[in-house]
């Protein structure tokens, strides 16, 4: 027993210590598209968190925060990125605002913004609910409460349509989504309306999404939420929206299949408590059709995720999480899966999280349905918060941000939960965003942000951050009700600084560097303290070549960005993991690798 303690106490202190932060100079970290001719950042999403753009661009593994705007208004939907380096971001603080912000992601700078909202047929408050949407020519698509705009790259208004209930229309859309020609969306009532790109002008008559039995359902709006931070009329429907509450006939945004123009949807069935998930034909002329319809035997469905190749539709319903042949709607796996909320699938991998309680993400094999880790980062938020009587601390996911070629950036809601009415929310806690290993889960980094995230945009230039100021909306207004020694506690953020954009963007080069080596020579003590304690007890290490090439690998991108002559050391460490195992280096040639690293650490 003692034998197997050691060598597992070895492998995890090489594997969780992990490598250097993952840096990288001009190369781009390329995820696979859902169409190759279409920049996946353009995709539709929408204020849920966990509706996000697979990541094209290289996202650098050590990050600071660097600038901070539009501090005074929410933003509940993620940002996007176009190719020019451009941040676009919606609001929706009502009359004398503007809705639709431009910022310069290399200093926050504000480029253009929409013209502030006289009335309604101006860009509405109704604009916080969606993410912007880039087409062709780097033209700007962008919904509110009842149209659709189209601005041009430098902030031109080139097209606004009609009114949403001139068309038929009478509630907002669950999303945008755009096609080689055409922009529209599935509205809350279960209309799907598409409009030319060019014009604007309607291109046919709205699909009626068949008619089914809908439960009513609703929930408290807490007092105080998004208090000055967005339209005080449209806080109550913006909250229904937001947490898919009311009674719509469609709760959740559609998924396009770009290459064969199918729209993906799932709706109430006639049956309470059932739902159903159709499968659309998009004709640029005709409008739309049935494909198919399958029947789900619990709940309304979750959003459709489209996998990488097309193969696959994955739809959460009830207590399992299923696999449909895109094709045909046939069943291809299913499995129990309760409280999941999924994100996306790359490269035939699916990332999903569960909300509360706890705080858990996880991964599985798109094809076969298999869990390939599962993890629950609940304890983090007891290395973060101080105990306090009268009040239990907890953590909850608040969703997956994106995915990149190693990591997984996740958001994670740290605070105390306490025993009042109509409580939905935390207090006085602490909002991080984690960034885990996309092999393992792991914790590779933790970056603090003001208040709670409703997304982000990932670019070359970093990563931008939406803040909701959902909590500390509330705790300010509900301040008087705290025990008195939760409202003694601090937290990670002013009253006015809690809400809008943050970037954060890369630590220096020099400082990438020394961080790298330095973990590396961190690694070492690990593998040397383990090899020591065997030793002593006559017992040989010995770990996979799959492990050391991949642990080598990893250490080999540090001199990738380093201008020295100074890797010898690196390299000889992977022809030591190529050609076998840590146990037949001597302990005193690993002690001289960590001794010139160290160096090289300090030359920097």
């Amino acid at each position: 027993m003692r034998t197997f303690l050691l060598i597992a106490l070895c492998l995890f202190i090489a594997a969780c210590r992990g490598g250097p932060p993952c840096v990288y100079a001009c190369s781009h970290e390329i995820a696979p598209t859902i169409n190759d001719s279409q920049d996946v950042r353009t995709l539709s999403h929408t204020l849920y968190p966990s509706i996000n753009h697979r990541i094209k661009w290289a996202i650098p593994s050590s990050l600071k925060p660097t600038w901070h705007a539009l501090k005074d208004a929410a933003v509940l939907s993620p940002p996007t990125v176009d190719h020019s380096g451009r941040l676009y971001v919606t609001t929706g603080k009502g009359k004398g605002h503007s809705h639709l912000h431009v910022f310069d992601t290399e200093d926050g700078r504000l480029l253009w913004q929409s013209k502030p909202m006289e009335n309604e047929n101006d860009l509405d408050e109704g604009a916080v609910l969606y993410s912007p949407v880039i087409g062709k020519n780097n033209n700007v698509y962008i919904a509110d409460n009842n149209q659709l705009f189209c601005y041009s790259p430098r902030g031109n208004l080139r097209w606004q349509t009609a009114a949403f209930p001139r068309a038929g229309v009478h509630q907002k859309l669950t999303n945008i989504i755009l096609t080689d020609n055409l922009i529209g969306g599935v509205s809350l009532d279960g209309k799907i309306i598409f409009f030319d790109q060019r014009t604007g002008s309607i291109k046919f008559p709205f699909y009626q999404i068949p008619q089914s039995t809908v439960l009513p359902v609703s929930e408290p709006l807490p007092p105080g939420v998004w208090h000055n931070f967005i339209s005080h009329k449209s806080i109550p429907s913006t909250w229904n929206f937001h947490h898919r509450l009311g009674a719509p006939q469609v709760r959740y945004p559609a998924t396009i299949d770009p290459r064969k123009q199918w729209l993906y949807v799932t709706a109430p069935a006639e049956k309470p408590r059932q739902g159903i998930f159709y499968a659309l034909v998009l004709d640029d002329e005709k409008g739309l059709s049935i494909a198919y319809s399958v029947l789900l035997k619990e709940g309304a469905g979750s959003r459709p995720v489209l996998s990488t190749d097309q193969a696959r539709v994955y739809i959460h319903s009830g207590d399992e999480l299923l696999a449909f042949n895109s094709d045909n709607g046939k069943v291809i796996w299913q499995i129990g899966a309760e409280r999941v909320e999924l994100f996306d699938e790359i490269d035939g991998t699916i990332y999903f999280y569960r909300k509360s309680p706890g705080a858990y993400v996880g991964a599985l094999d798109g094809k076969k349905g298999n869990i390939l880790w599962d993890k629950d980062y609940t304890e983090l938020a007891y290395r973060y918060l101080k105990p306090v009587r009268y009040a239990q601390i907890e953590a909850r996911m608040d969703g997956i941000l994106g995915v990149s070629r190693q990591h997984v950036w996740v958001t994670l809601d740290f605070g105390y939960k306490l025993n009042l009415p109509n409580n939905p929310t935390l207090y006085k806690g602490a909002s991080y965003i984690a960034q885990l290993d996309k092999i393992s889960g792991a914790v590779h980094n933790m970056y603090p942000v003001p208040s709670n995230v409703a997304g982000a945009a990932f670019d070359i230039d970093g990563m931008f951050v939406a803040l909701s100021a959902t909590r500390h909306s509330i705790d300010r207004v509900r301040h008087d009700q705290l025990p008195s020694n939760i409202k003694k506690l601090e937290v990670n953020a002013t009253a006015n600084d809690t809400a809008g954009i943050v970037a954060f963007t890369p630590v220096s080069r020099k400082s990438l560097i020394n961080q790298g080596l330095l973990s590396i020579a961190h690694d070492l003590d690990g593998v040397l303290e383990a090899i020591q304690e065997m030793d002593e007890h006559n017992i040989r290490l010995h770990v996979s070549n799959a492990y050391l090439q991949y642990y080598a690998s990893r250490l080999l991108e540090v001199p990738y960005l380093t201008d020295t002559n100074n890797t010898a050391f690196i390299n000889k460490l992977f022809e030591e993991a190529m050609g076998g195992h840590f146990g037949r280096m001597p302990i005193q040639q690993i002690e001289d690798l960590k001794r010139s690293i160290l160096k090289t650490a300090h030359s920097h």
